[in-house]
């Protein structure tokens, strides 16, 4: 209740001194007082009214650090006691002790509206010892513009509380180059960057330690007490003046009640992160294993282990648990030959076998010939297999410089020879995969184990920027960030008309804030920077990193506007390391290899080089391929392609050949090789291995217009049957429209998708929740409703789009010289990982640029 006028009136919440706006309180000038928990808010509104010590209207506690003041107060009272009247509203501190920010700011936004209607002047309170706008005064002044408009700003005052006027505090200023109009500036500059404003802010500086009496301001300013209270005084007339300069007050009825779905998604966000089952809502994402090209079961001396294949790598184990490796352990692919040939090889012909082979020594050390003959239980499955080994063998040119660098690196006797193989990359930007760089080394943390937990992401982050489509985030909070980001997604998914659009939004908000954790990101650079740059067997290399003010950016990626040129400059993964600028590896993404067409039998080919351009026997006395020399049981064969003069085991393989007058197709060469008009001819390894890399090459851009062309079928399909409408006015479901809708979003066709109902989880809302904290489930199930989930909304109808995160940092390698460390090189690097609704999903690459 409002108390008499001679002794002023306080009401929590709802203000005894609100009225109506054409009623005398009309006519009362009103300040509404925000800013940070600790800032002086309560002690500057009761400067205003002249209160000190016991008589104080708001409560004060320099002591302690929680909040003091827990509601919105409205009070009235005379300016300083003894002038006009005027009504104070002082709000709880943002960042509050107990985390209440969001009930603070929706109930600031409840009195402005119901029940104060009206104010003359908004004051923004900063410490003057932390003036920087901190994340949640920052995020309370973008949800007052939302609500309010830009022209609440028109009507705000910043002040600067505990700005001492004694000399000794104006010479320490004067020092450290800290003056009033310097302050105001960048205040004012982070204002106007982070609301959209073209205009400065009025400020004022104030101690309200001054507000006490003449006695004691006396003892303890002496001789200095006069000057210091007329300075308080002025600066508190400024803020009396700047209440009385608008002719008429903000009037707060007009609040958009939409301005406070951001406040409500945020306090639901952390719990939809934690709770929600993703699977449940049919999320088909290929996970963790991107650089995996194949996986299946292999016979190896006469027992079955488990085999996954990588580029450049084939892996063997006891079980799919891949727990224990066993046989070979692991087969490095490089410089290797894969065939159905066995001729060499006393096995059993039980099961169609292959054979993975290496015919040269490629490291340059002792000799690494080896042979492995692999069985599977189907002609189909051989024929897969032969194929994708024969793609793991393949690297871009420049994979194998950055190998060559890499070893070159490794091995350096000195500082020249270090320098000497560095200048292989040193105007190039590297594409390092962070899988390939946990597969060099067993001493580094293993991938899993380096993935944050959501707190541990959210920790991370309050210590760190984040810029989200150019807006910056400095130390932000969870629900703050999380909050932005769903409202980013769905705004780039043009508001899908989903009922669990909002939940889902959460989960890939939540997978962005793990992306965001430099816990992962910095340290899988670090292990990429180290295992390229600091294994040097002969000098003491270091690669130190440097401290970086570079804000993590987060972009998402619309797909009508940025997305495929992101994704372009990006590149298309390889599981090996490439440059960026390698048109060469573009032909060997995981992408093109996954649509590969897989049917039909090899068709190898080559072109019959003429007898006149064989190498002469006795031109060469060791094969030109291995070095192997030959003997009296090492014979000569001349390869038929080439003409080279090479030995019987690089030489096992045979094709059949046109003739270079008469070019045939591989098509119309089987045909006569059928028809017995042409034969296969004998041709060495590296001769094959081009044959084999056409009919690669032939099945992939077959894979690729399959892919196009069921593209354009489904498309098809879906804008016929919405065309059928039923007689109740909605469109026929069909199981084409719910695949084409998946494939635009960025599924990958070849994989089973649910449709129709088959293949679902339990429908009801509870299933998108997991069995976690009980709390939550009530949240999230009114989130999503209690009716019943049908299958056509449990597809994907909109497109998602893609979530770029990068996170920028430098390293300088240093030797160690006789006193100090030598710095040799800069490497700039950069973090790049894609987060994604439905697709692939990998562990992220590492771009490193070498400078001097």
């Amino acid at each position: 209740a409002a108390a008499a006028p001679d002794q002023g009136g306080m009401s929590p919440r709802s203000g005894g001194g609100g009225g109506t706006p054409d009623g005398k309180s009309q006519e009362t000038p009103t300040v509404c007082l925000i800013g940070p928990t600790g800032s002086g808010k309560s002690s500057t509104g009761n400067s205003c009214f002249g209160c000190r010590g016991d008589g104080a209207v708001f409560e004060v506690d320099e002591r302690s650090m929680a909040s003091v003041t827990t509601n919105t107060v409205m009070v009235e009272r005379n300016w300083r006691g003894v002038g006009a009247r005027i009504r104070v509203v002082d709000s709880p501190g943002l960042g509050d002790s107990e985390g209440r920010d969001s009930e603070h700011i929706e109930s600031l936004a409840t009195v402005l509206k119901d029940d104060v209607k009206y104010v003359h002047a908004f004051l923004v309170v900063f410490n003057s010892q932390e003036p920087r706008l901190n994340c949640h005064l920052k995020e309370m002044l973008t949800v007052f513009k939302e609500m309010f408009g830009e022209g609440f700003l028109r009507y705000t005052m910043i002040v600067f509380t505990r700005w001492e006027h004694d000399k000794r505090a104006k010479k320490k200023r004067a020092r450290s180059g800290v003056t009033e109009e310097q302050r105001a500036a960048m205040i004012n500059e982070e204002l106007q960057k982070l609301l959209g404003h073209n205009f400065a802010c009025p400020c004022v500086f104030i101690d309200n330690a001054a507000n006490v009496s003449d006695e004691v301001l006396e003892d303890l300013y002496d001789d200095e007490a006069e000057d210091v209270r007329k300075e308080f005084e002025d600066e508190l007339e400024k803020i009396h003046d700047f209440m009385l300069r608008p002719p008429k007050p903000f009037m707060c009825q007009d609040v958009k009640a939409v301005a406070l779905e951001k406040e409500v998604l945020k306090r639901k966000i952390m719990q939809l992160m934690q709770l929600v089952n993703e699977e449940a809502l049919g999320r088909q994402l290929i996970s963790a294993e991107t650089g995996v090209i194949h996986k299946g079961w292999l016979r190896w001396k006469r027992r079955w282990i488990w085999a996954i294949l990588r580029r450049q790598h084939l892996r063997l184990f006891t079980d799919e648990e891949c727990l224990e490796q066993t046989g070979p352990r692991e087969v490095d692919l490089t410089g290797c030959i894969c065939s159905t040939g066995i001729e060499w090889q006393l096995i059993p012909r039980r099961f169609p076998a292959f054979t993975v082979y290496r015919p040269v020594n490629v490291q340059g050390a002792a000799r690494s010939y080896f042979c492995h003959v692999f069985q599977v239980k189907s002609l189909e499955e051989r024929r897969c297999w032969v194929l994708l080994v024969q793609e793991a063998t393949q690297i871009s040119e420049s994979c194998h410089r950055i190998e060559k660098f890499h070893e070159s690196l490794r091995v350096a006797p000195s500082r020249k020879e270090y320098e000497r193989a560095i200048a292989i990359v040193v105007r190039e930007t590297m594409v390092i995969p962070v899988e390939w760089v946990f597969q060099q080394g067993s001493n580094l943390v293993a991938t899993g184990g380096r993935k944050p937990s959501l707190q541990q992401a959210l920790k991370d982050l309050q210590r760190d920027r984040v810029r989200v489509d150019g807006v910056d985030f400095v130390c932000p909070s969870g629900d703050e960030l999380g909050a932005h980001l769903c409202h980013r997604i769905l705004e780039g998914a043009e508001w899908p008309q989903d009922e669990h659009a909002e939940v889902k939004a959460a989960v890939l908000a939540r997978d962005v804030l793990l992306g965001c954790s430099r816990t992962q990101g910095g340290g899988d650079t670090f292990d990429a920077v180290r295992v390229l740059f600091g294994r040097n067997e002969n000098l003491e290399v270091h690669c130190k990193p440097e401290a970086t003010t570079d804000p993590i950016l987060v972009r998402v990626l619309c797909r009508k506007t940025s997305e495929s040129d992101v994704l372009c400059s990006i590149g298309g993964d390889t599981g090996v390391p490439q440059f960026q600028r390698d048109a060469s590896a573009k032909a060997l993404s995981s992408e093109l290899v996954r649509a590969m067409d897989l049917n039909g039998e090899q068709q190898l080919c080559s072109t019959l080089v003429d007898t006149d351009s064989w190498v002469p026997d006795h031109q060469m006395v060791q094969c030109m391929r291995c070095g192997e020399r030959f003997n009296p049981f090492l014979r000569r064969h001349h390869c038929r392609a080439c003409g080279a003069l090479v030995c019987y085991s690089c030489s096992r393989h045979f094709v059949p050949l046109s003739s270079a007058n008469t070019p045939m197709s591989a098509e119309d060469l089987y045909e006569a090789l059928d028809a017995s008009q042409v034969r296969c001819e004998r041709v060495c390894f590296l001769c094959y291995q081009r044959a084999v890399i056409r009919d690669l090459n032939a099945r992939k851009e077959r894979g690729q217009q399959a892919v196009v062309n069921e593209d354009e079928l489904l498309s098809l399909k879906a804008r016929s049957t919405s065309a059928a409408v039923l007689p109740d006015g909605v469109a026929a479901p069909d199981a084409a429209a719910a695949v084409a809708a998946a494939v635009a979003a960025g599924a990958d066709p070849g994989l089973p998708h649910h449709v129709d109902g088959e293949g679902l989880p339990p429908r009801s809302f509870d299933s998108f929740v997991s069995e976690d904290p009980e709390d939550g489930a009530d949240l999230v199930t009114a989130a999503m409703g209690e009716e019943q989930a049908s299958s056509e909304q449990m597809e994907e109808a909109e497109p998602w789009p893609a979530i770029s995160i990068e996170m920028a940092s430098t390293y300088k390698i240093v030797a160690m010289g006789t006193s100090s460390l030598e710095e040799w090189y800069v490497l700039d690097c950069k973090y790049v990982r894609v987060v994604r609704w439905n697709g692939l999903a990998d562990e992220g690459r590492v771009f490193i640029s070498v400078r001097p």
